[in-house]
């Protein structure tokens, strides 16, 4: 009895065990469908969005917009420097940017660029993610970006660069700083130091119009020559 009883736990198990090794076996396969049918959908999503893409040109630069629907983004192409085909990223339409900037403006930037903020300016959500755009923006024509601060204060205590447009001698400063409304500047008697205001913390429709001006500038100078 004791011997049939052992015998019958045993094929119980193996019973058990294999009905077990079925299951994740149908568990794997169920997953690899999945993974397999998310895959074609997006896809096939991403080449019938891109295919349906809408594409413009302007200021010198072939845009397609991309992202979704509730949340764009706009690719640029277009040469800069000695890249034929930069590519640069907005998340604002640039036909729609109506950030105000200063007349008679003209961009004409040393090899290193001090771009100068201060501690206010860190409370807005887009401050790091502008200041990297505007690294990348400038790396197309192999310019350097280092981080200073206008607030002597705060930059003694960060041990980091002091900057206004005072101080922009032989260099280039770029000032971003909280504003009652977004604009872009150029300091009047400082030609080498220009100014982001970034109004409530606005900073992607400032930091991007600053590039479309840039942008504009070598439209025209393309023009001309």
């Amino acid at each position: 009895m004791a011997k049939k009883d052992i015998k019958k736990e045993v094929q119980e198990d193996k019973i058990n065990a294999e009905d077990i090794h079925n299951k994740q076996l149908k568990w794997i396969i169920a997953i690899i469908i999945i993974v397999f049918v998310v895959f074609l959908g997006t896809y096939y999503g991403v080449k019938t969005y891109q295919y349906n893409a809408v594409r413009f040109d302007y200021l010198g630069a072939h845009w397609v917009i991309g992202g979704t629907e509730t949340n764009p983004s706009y690719r640029a192409s277009f040469k800069f420097g000695n890249n034929e085909n930069f590519g640069l990223y907005m998340r604002n339409d640039p036909r729609k940017n109506n950030v105000s900037i200063g007349e008679n403006i003209t961009f004409k930037f040393y090899p290193n660029i001090l771009t100068s903020y201060d501690k206010d300016l860190e409370s807005c959500k887009e401050a790091v993610l502008n200041q990297i755009n505007l690294v990348y923006f400038f790396s197309g024509v192999n310019v350097k970006l280092t981080p200073a601060m206008f607030n002597r204060t705060q930059a003694e205590e960060r041990n980091v660069t002091f900057a206004t447009c005072n101080s922009a001698v032989s260099k280039t400063v770029i000032i971003l700083r909280k504003s009652e409304m977004p604009s872009v500047e150029q300091d009047e008697r400082n030609k080498d130091c220009y100014i982001i205001n970034v109004g409530n913390c606005e900073n992607s429709l400032a930091v991007e119009k600053f590039m479309l001006a840039i942008m504009k500038q070598l439209q025209q100078e393309k023009n001309t020559n």
